[in-house]
Order: structure tokens, then sequence, then C-alpha cells
């Protein structure tokens, strides 16, 4: 079972075009993070065969799921923030000042944070407020290097163009031989180029 995790402020749809490139045939399932509604929970984890996360959903990957399992990174990371060795990330401050702003106006900072990866529509269902801050408190706080560093199988895809998870944060993240890192595409790779990311699928299931 391959399993794909969305990251944070979107929902299982962002791999709706990746799953139209993949074969009829090859099992997979897209777990939803609930930022507007319900969650959803992994599969068993001896049926996963492939994690494939975008985004935010790299971290929570690394935080649920064994070394053993094989992780595709796409436009991920194990620690988001700079600081604590880490250079290339996004400042905490800007993170605590989304946080602060989720409060107060949550269609403002989700419209404005899908801006900047590319998109201008938004998701169907209420934004769960909630979960929302979690999210954001992880991006925050959370660093998963260390899990990253001891998991077998790790194969990733980055973007030179990504102004969330920049060039810089992806090659300090993944090692050269781990890493693919494309001349344009952006954030949102799902979107942009679902057929390279429906091939790396394949290509590590092969």
């Amino acid at each position: 079972m391959i399993v794909l995790v969305h990251g944070w402020s979107f929902t299982p749809t962002v791999w709706d075009e990746v799953r139209a490139c993949l074969p009829a045939t090859l099992p997979v399932t897209a777990v939803d993070l609930g930022f507007y509604g319900t969650p959803s929970a992994l599969p068993p984890i001896e049926e996963i065969t492939l994690a494939v996360g975008h985004s935010y959903g790299v971290m929570w990957l690394l935080r649920q799921l064994p070394p053993s399992v094989p992780l595709l990174s796409v436009n991920g990371f194990a620690r988001f923030c700079s600081g604590d060795g880490q250079s290339g990330g996004t400042p905490v401050r800007m993170v605590e000042r989304m946080i602060s702003r989720l409060g107060c106006d949550p269609l403002e900072v989700l419209d404005s944070f899908r801006a900047r990866c590319g998109v201008t529509t938004r998701e169907s269902g209420n934004p769960d407020s909630v979960a929302l801050t979690a999210g954001l408190r992880a991006l925050a706080d959370d660093d998963q290097r260390s899990a990253l560093r001891a998991r077998q199988t790790v194969r990733a895809l980055a973007c030179a163009d990504d102004e969330i998870a920049p060039a810089t944060l992806s090659l300090e993240t993944f090692r050269p031989e781990q890493l693919t890192l494309l001349p344009a595409g952006g954030h949102l790779l799902p979107l942009s180029q679902p057929a390279h990311v429906a091939e790396a699928i394949q290509s590590m299931v092969r």
C-alpha cells in the first residue's frame, strides 16, 4: 500500500492528478490530516510499502512511521524553521505570526499562505483552527532530522524556485544521492509536475 500525506492547509485532493498518472492496479490511499474536517488514520504499518509526503506531510510521516518504511519527500523537510544548526529554513517568528493571526482571521492566513504556494482557490469545508494551529506549532517546533537520518530508504523531489521550502533547505536536509532538484515547479509539485511525482513513486516501488 502506498500512502500519500498532504501538507499544511491542504487536503488529500492535492494528490488527485498524481493518482491519475499512476497505474490503476497500484494500491494507493491518501490520508486526511483533518484541516477541514475529520482526519483519517494511517493504514496498518505492516501494509505500507511506501510513504509519500508533501511539505509538512513529510515531517508528519517521520513522526508516525518506523525507519524501515521507505519515504518519498515532495517539497518536504525534516525541520521547517531555521536554528539549531539549520540555516536554510523559515524564521520561527514568521510561523509564530501566522499562529497569532490564525485565531483572528483564519481565512486570511490560509489565503495568504496558499497564494505563496501558487494557488488561489480555497478548500471545501470549514477550516479547523485547532488542527491548523497544531500543524503550525509543529512547523515552528518540530525537528525530525534524526528520524530522517535513521530512515533506511529516502528519496526527495524539490524545486529551485520553491518559496516555501527553498532549495537551500532541501540541500541541507537531504544527501546528494537522495535529492532530485528540479529547476521549476514551485512548492506544489503534485499539481505542477504530477507525472514526475508519479514516476518517482513508481521508480521506488520498482
